[in-house]
């Protein structure tokens, strides 16, 4: 999101420098400042919320000379204690991709309702990236509180999901609004569908459910779910096939009968050849059960490809259409009876316009773009009067 919005938010007339600590997506190398980092100084990150790429920042002559400064992934990028002391003298705006700044520092709590307390006594703790044999995270989190009490600061949630735990963590008393993430329309797009079939070797004849995830096999995307669901309605369904994005160390038992039917893509970083997938495939299935806003079901209803899903997250907020379908979680009968119900409606041309238009309308990148646009400007002309109101 913050490589889109960068170079989107250049056509508007903003000057701006963009300091990554990863290397960035090909393409992106010559627009983005990679600042060095130590690997493994997890443990100093989450002792003293200071991260090494977050102190070259610091002292970077352009947070000096910034107008407003829009920090991502604030606590295990850059270190929280960094983002406290930008937000002291410069307008901020965080976004929570994650949970991280909501809790004491754990990417997703789960079950866990510590956050709600303060935290300490965490769970995670050892784990990445609260890699450190000492559980920081009380002290982490009353960090994170202070931020959200600083009256340069505003964060950002990309679902009301995301917005009301926070509320009950760290950001109980800050300012926060909910900005949703954006779908590239121009690259997810609606192709020529026989194509990209005859491209991937799928007979037009064929059903194709597409599953999409980097670990496929992480317990929280619900694979397995989809799984029981798909040799189910195979028994029956001849046409039925399953196409997999992303990592898959080998095909669970169940799917092995039919093997012949399941497609596996690998991980793919290319966007234009996982758009060339979303637009061949009839449905998109995302058991998921534990996202911020889940972006993958908007990028393949904007390729015109509807979708089934449980209700995690930020997905209930855009599952207001017809071409949008939920299942209950986690009951696998009844996402099973769902995936039935509504493939014999999935290769309609208007369902698969109308998906394609309400995501260009509501959470495309103009849309996007205009929302943090706006908002830079009200937080710097808000900055500008808190600063001549105290030298008056």
């Amino acid at each position: 999101m913050a490589e889109l919005l960068c170079s989107q938010l250049k056509s508007l007339g903003w000057e701006l420098t963009h300091f990554i600590k990863r290397p960035a997506r090909p393409g992106y190398q010559s627009q983005a400042t990679r600042l060095r980092y130590i690997p493994g100084d997890s443990l100093v990150r989450n002792l003293v919320a200071v991260d090494s790429a977050g102190l070259q920042l610091l002292l970077r002559p352009e947070i000096r000379q910034a107008d407003l400064v829009h920090v991502h992934d604030p606590v295990v990028a850059w270190g929280a204690r960094i983002v406290e002391i930008i937000s002291r003298f410069k307008p901020t705006v965080i976004t929570m991709h994650d949970f991280s700044l909501i809790t004491g520092g754990c990417l997703n709590p789960g079950e866990c309702r510590r956050y709600t307390i303060g935290c300490g006594r965490c769970p995670q703790v050892g784990a990445w990236p609260l890699a450190s044999p000492v559980d920081s995270t009380r002290r982490q989190f009353q960090l994170h509180a202070r931020i959200s009490r600083q009256p340069n600061c505003i964060a950002t949630a990309p679902s009301r999901y995301v917005a009301d735990l926070a509320r009950q963590g760290t950001w109980r008393g800050g300012r926060l609004q909910v900005i949703p993430n954006a779908a590239d329309t121009d690259v997810f797009t609606p192709l020529h569908r026989k194509q990209e079939r005859e491209r991937l070797g799928l007979p037009d004849r064929t059903v194709a459910v597409l599953f999409v995830a980097y670990n496929v096999q992480a317990p929280s995307k619900g694979f397995g779910d989809l799984t029981d669901a798909f040799a189910t309605m195979a028994q029956d369904d001849q046409d039925l096939h399953l196409l997999i994005v992303g990592r898959l160390s080998e095909l669970p038992r169940k799917l092995v009968p039919f093997c012949n039917r399941v497609h596996r893509y690998g991980a793919i970083s290319d966007d234009h050849r996982l758009a060339s997938i979303y637009a061949a495939s009839d449905l998109y299935v995302t058991p998921t059960r534990r996202e911020t806003f889940h972006l993958c079901p908007l990028e393949a209803m904007s390729c015109g490809t509807p979708v089934v899903a449980y209700p995690t997250g930020g997905i209930p907020e855009y599952a207001t259409i017809d071409g949008c379908w939920l299942a209950d979680p986690p009951d696998v009968r009844h996402l099973t009876e769902r995936i039935k119900q509504v493939i014999p409606q999935v290769r309609t041309e208007r369902l698969r316009e109308q998906v394609r238009s309400y995501v260009v309308e509501n959470f495309g990148v103009p849309v996007f773009v205009k929302r943090f646009d706006e908002l830079y400007r009200e937080e710097i002309a808000r900055f500008k009067r808190h600063n001549r109101s105290i030298q008056d």
